[in-house]
């Protein structure tokens, strides 16, 4: 009694196999994709439905091959909604080599820097170091200086508050005053160049004080690392020398998507 069970068992188990493999015979392989193309000599499949993701890899061996009849593709990738499916064909013979969920990977870990928020919230705070550049004479002193603003209009501008100090044995000066900024990201190298305009109040302490208005011109760019920029700035004006600063500025809004 039990053989019979089971010979019964294989029996309707191989007629269901039968009629699996009947129906994807008569069915034509290009019903299963809506779309090819190729890329760098691979042929490029897109399913149809989530019919042949369901599929056992015996009835997509035997659709590929229908689908591959008179063409020379040994490397075929399959697009089934979200899964991706590998294939190779050598001599004449189809092997699945690999298969993927995109759902499973980590976009985020891969996802270039980016500002998000509320552009009004977007408060950063600057430091630089640098030193000037006096001319005729060549000599260099230390600068040291301090920006705080806020980036407007989708990060492409943004307006500071800036201290500097500089010295030397001869002589020490502060400038005190405000900035803008215009940028031009280059999100592929995580670059935005900027120039940008200020006012300030030159201040110089020798033997005598003095003090006088200026408008520095700057040039640059911000080179974006963790949760803010590493930042390259030239700076000159007609009152005071020009200077070369390297800075760090810290945003708490540049985050990864």
């Amino acid at each position: 009694m039990k053989r019979i069970i089971k010979h019964s068992m294989f029996l309707v188990l191989m007629l269901f196999s039968t009629v699996s493999f009947a129906q994807v015979e008569q069915t034509n392989a290009d019903t299963y994709f809506y779309y090819s193309k190729v890329e760098n000599a691979k042929l490029i499949l897109y399913a149809s439905s989530e019919t042949f993701a369901n599929l056992s890899q015996e009835q997509k061996t035997y659709i590929l091959a229908d689908k591959l009849q008179n063409t020379n593709y040994d490397e075929i990738v399959i697009y089934t909604n979200y899964g991706r499916e590998l294939w190779f064909r050598k001599n004449g013979t189809l092997t699945l080599a690999d298969s993927w969920d995109m759902n499973s990977i980590n976009i985020e870990k891969y996802a270039p820097p980016v500002w998000r928020g509320n552009t009004q919230k977007n408060f950063f705070v600057s430091g630089n170091l640098g030193f000037n550049i006096q001319v005729p004479g060549g000599d260099f002193t230390a600068l040291l200086g301090l920006r705080t603003g806020t980036y407007l209009f989708k990060e492409m501008f943004d307006v500071a508050a800036f201290w500097s100090f500089q010295g030397s044995a001869a002589a020490t000066s502060a400038d005190v005053g405000l900035s803008a900024r215009a940028y031009w990201p280059i999100q592929k190298i995580h670059l935005k160049p900027f120039v940008g305009l200020g006012v300030s109040r030159h201040s110089t302490n020798t033997t005598e004080k003095t003090a006088t208005s200026d408008v520095p011109f700057y040039l640059g760019t911000s080179w974006f690392v963790g949760g803010g920029s590493f930042e390259f700035c030239f700076q000159t004006s007609k009152n005071t020398n020009s200077s070369v600063t390297i800075g760090y500025t810290f945003c708490p809004q540049l985050k990864r998507n």
